[in-house]
C-alpha cells in the first residue's frame, strides 16, 4: 500500500521565501484557453506539455492553471486570481494564436487521459514535494489514478506517467498551493463531481479519498455559493471516430456477433477493440448499445454505426453464421473480461477453465476460435478493454443487470447466465467473504479481541449495509462509489489480514487477495495464533460452529453479527460494549 502524507500549507505563519522568478511590472503571462469545443482536449495536453517544458516558474504555473480550467471553466477566474495577485498580467492565447507565442499544439488526446492529467495536477497543491519520496508517491498516485479513469498506454509520450518533474512540481506547489482561495475552489469543484458512476465521478472521488478532511478548513474559507462547479466534458468534440457493428436486420446478428468478436482481437487500437467488444454484447442485448455508446463518447470520441451493409467501406470482412450455442458462449466469455482481474500468469489458466465451463452450459462441443482453441482474446487486447471498459460503472452495473435478468429458466442462455452470476458475485469483494468465513461463522475470539474493536465495528457497518441492497454479492459493481469507503480493506487491515492468511494455509487461496503484511506485524501474527488455537479447539470437540458461551454483550453481538442481526450487533458494540484490554 502507498500512503501519502498530506499536509496544509498554514498561510498565517511565516512569509514564504523562495528564488521564483520576481516580476518586472506589468510582465505578462500566458493561459491557453481553446476558443471552440473541439480544440479543449488538445490544449489541455498542450498545457501539460508545456507545463513541464523548462519555463520560469510562474509561467509554468500559468500552463499548470491552464490545464484545470480547460476542465473546469469555472476555475478560470480564480486561476487569473492567483498570477495577478503575483503581479503579473495575464493574456489568454487560443489554438488560434498559440503560433505567435511559440507554442506548439499537441495532438488530441481522449477524456480519459484528459482526466488521468487532471487528477495528477490537481494533487500537487496538496501535498508537500519532496526530492526523496516525490517519484515514487507520484508513480503510485498516477497508476491509481489512470486505473479508475480507464487510461491505456502511458501518459508522457516519452515513457511513464509522471508528468512534472520535481522541481516544477515544487515551484508550483509554492505558487497555486499557498492561494487558499484556489485549493479551496478546486476542493469544491472535487467534492461537487465525486458522486455517481461516470470516470469523472470515480477520478473525483478517488481525490476525495487521498485529500481527505485536511483541505476542510480552507474550503471554509470560500465564501458565497459554490459557482462554476459544472465541468466541460459535454462540451467537448470527439477527435477522432470509433465504429460500432450494429445488425439491420435480426437474421444478420450471429454473423454480425462473430465478426465483432473476431474483429476485437485483430490488433485495433485500444479503443476501436473496446468499441467491437462492446458491439458483440450489445447485438444480443440491444438494451446496452445506449450504455456502450455513452461509454466511448465519454472518452472523447465520436461513435459511427456500421451495418452489415455498410461494412464493406471500412475493411470490415464479414464472418460466417454461427449458432446461438456459441453466440452465448462468446458473450458470456467476453462478459467475465470487465469483471476479473488480468494477469500475466494466471489469464490463460483461467480463462480455459471458464470457457470449457461456459461452453459446456451453451451446449458447444467445437473450438470457439476458427483456427483452435477457446480463448477469445489476447491477454493485451483483454487488458486493454478491463482498463476502458471496466472503469466505466454504468457500463458494469447495466451488463450485471442483464446477466441478473436472464439467468432464471431452463434455456441454454438462462443457464450461461447463472453460471456467470455465480462467477461474477463477490467481485473485489474477497476480503469480506474470507472475514466472514474465517472470523464470523467461526466465531472466533479475534472479533473480541479489544485491540479489534474499532474494526469489529466497521465491519458489522459493512455488512449491514451490502445486506440492506437487493445484491448483496454485488455490491461492489452495484454500488461502486459507496464501496469505495464502506468496504475499504482499510477499515479493517487486521481483521482482513488474519482471514487471509488463516485461509490461505487452511485452503491455498494465498493469491485471492493481495497480502497487506509481510507476515512480521506482530498484532496479526498474535490474532493468528489465538484464531488457530480457537479452531483446533473446535476440531477437537467436534464442532465447528459452536453456540456463544456466557451472556456477556460482545458474544451476544457476534451471536447477532453471524446470525445476519445486524442492528443489534452494531447497538451492541458501539454502545453497550466495554472491553477490558487483553495483556
Amino acid at each position: 500500500m502507498c500512503l501519502c502524507w498530506i499536509m496544509l500549507v498554514d498561510d498565517q505563519c511565516q512569509p514564504v521565501t523562495d528564488e521564483l522568478d520576481t516580476p518586472s511590472a506589468g510582465e505578462e503571462l500566458i493561459m491557453l484557453v481553446p476558443r471552440t469545443p473541439v480544440a479543449a482536449l488538445s490544449m489541455i495536453n498542450t498545457s501539460a506539455v508545456e507545463c513541464n517544458a523548462g519555463n520560469a516558474p510562474h509561467q509554468s504555473a500559468a500552463f499548470y492553471l491552464s490545464v484545470l480550467a480547460n476542465l473546469f471553466p469555472g476555475l478560470l477566474p480564480l486561476a487569473k486570481e492567483v498570477l495577478r495577485e503575483t503581479g503579473y498580467t495575464v493574456k489568454e492565447v487560443t489554438e488560434d494564436t498559440a503560433a505567435q507565442y511559440h507554442i506548439t499544439l499537441q495532438g488530441w488526446i481522449d477524456v480519459s487521459t484528459a482526466l488521468a492529467i487532471f487528477g495528477q495536477f490537481a494533487l500537487v497543491i496538496y501535498k508537500n514535494i519532496d526530492d526523496r519520496s516525490y517519484t515514487r508517491s507520484m508513480q503510485c498516485r498516477a497508476a491509481a489514478i489512470k486505473n479508475v479513469a480507464g487510461v491505456v498506454g502511458d501518459l508522457v509520450p516519452s515513457g511513464g506517467d509522471i508528468l512534472l518533474s520535481v522541481s516544477t512540481a515544487k515551484s508550483i506547489r509554492t505558487i497555486v498551493g499557498r492561494h487558499s482561495n484556489f485549493r479551496a475552489g478546486l476542493v469544491k469543484i472535487i467534492l461537487a463531481n465525486r458522486d455517481g458512476m461516470s470516470l469523472l465521478n470515480s477520478v473525483c472521488n478517488h481525490l476525495a479519498e487521498i485529500i481527505g478532511w485536511t483541505e476542510r478548513q480552507v474550503m471554509n474559507e470560500l465564501d458565497g455559493p459554490s459557482a462554476g462547479l459544472s465541468h466541460a466534458l459535454r462540451q467537448f468534440e470527439g477527435g477522432k471516430e470509433l465504429i460500432m457493428l450494429v445488425q439491420r436486420s435480426p437474421d444478420a446478428t450471429p454473423s454480425m456477433i462473430h465478426t465483432s468478436a473476431v474483429e476485437c482481437n485483430a490488433g485495433h487500437a485500444p479503443h476501436q477493440s473496446a468499441a467491437f467488444y462492446l458491439s458483440a454484447l450489445a447485438m444480443l442485448f440491444p438494451t446496452l448499445l445506449p450504455l456502450a455508446k455513452e461509454l466511448l463518447q465519454e472518452t472523447g470520441y465520436t461513435v459511427e454505426e456500421v451495418t452489415e451493409d455498410t461494412a464493406a467501406p471500412y475493411l470490415i470482412t464479414l464472418q460466417g453464421w454461427i449458432d446461438n450455442r456459441i453466440v452465448y458462449a462468446i458473450f458470456a466469455q467476453l462478459a467475465l473480461v470487465i469483471y476479473k482481474n488480468i494477469d500475466n500468469r494466471s489469464y490463460e489458466r483461467f480463462m480455459l477453465r471458464r470457457a470449457a465451463a461456459i461452453k459446456s452450459f451453451a451446449g458447444v462441443c467445437d473450438d470457439l476460435m476458427p483456427g483452435g482453441g477457446d480463448i477469445l482474446l489476447s491477454i493485451s487486447t483483454a487488458k486493454n478493454i478491463r482498463t476502458i471498459v471496466g472503469a466505466n460503472g454504468n457500463f458494469r452495473a447495466g451488463l450485471l443487470t442483464v446477466i441478473l435478468g436472464n439467468r432464471d429458466g431452463w434455456g441454454r442462455l438462462n443457464g450461461v447466465c447463472n453460471y456467470l452470476a455465480e462467477i461474477i458475485s463477490w467481485t473485489e469483494m474477497a476480503p469480506l467473504q474470507f472475514m466472514l468465513e474465517a472470523l464470523c461463522l467461526t466465531d472466533s475470539p479475534v472479533l473480541r479481541d479489544s485491540r479489534v474493536k474499532h474494526e469489529v465495528i466497521n465491519l458489522c457497518e459493512a455488512y449491514k449495509r451490502i445486506n440492506e441492497t437487493p445484491y448483496p454479492q454485488y455490491f461492489r459493481i452495484m454500488h461502486p462509489t459507496e464501496a469505495r469507503v464502506t468496504i475499504a480493506k482499510s477499515r479493517f487491515p487486521t481483521l482482513a489480514e488474519v482471514a487471509r492468511r488463516y485461509l490461505s494455509e487452511l485452503k491455498n487461496r494465498v493469491s485471492q487477495f493481495a497480502a497487506s503484511s509481510n507476515g512480521q506485524n506482530t498484532l496479526v501474527n498474535n490474532l493468528l495464533s489465538i484464531h488457530r488455537a480457537h479452531i483446533t479447539r473446535l476440531n477437537r470437540d467436534g464442532a465447528y460452529l459452536p453456540k456463544v458461551q456466557g451472556d456477556d454483550d460482545i458474544s451476544r453481538a457476534i451471536r447477532f453479527l453471524t446470525t445476519h442481526d445486524i442492528d443489534k450487533a452494531i447497538r451492541y458494540l458501539t454502545t453497550e460494549l466495554t472491553l477490558t484490554s487483553r495483556g
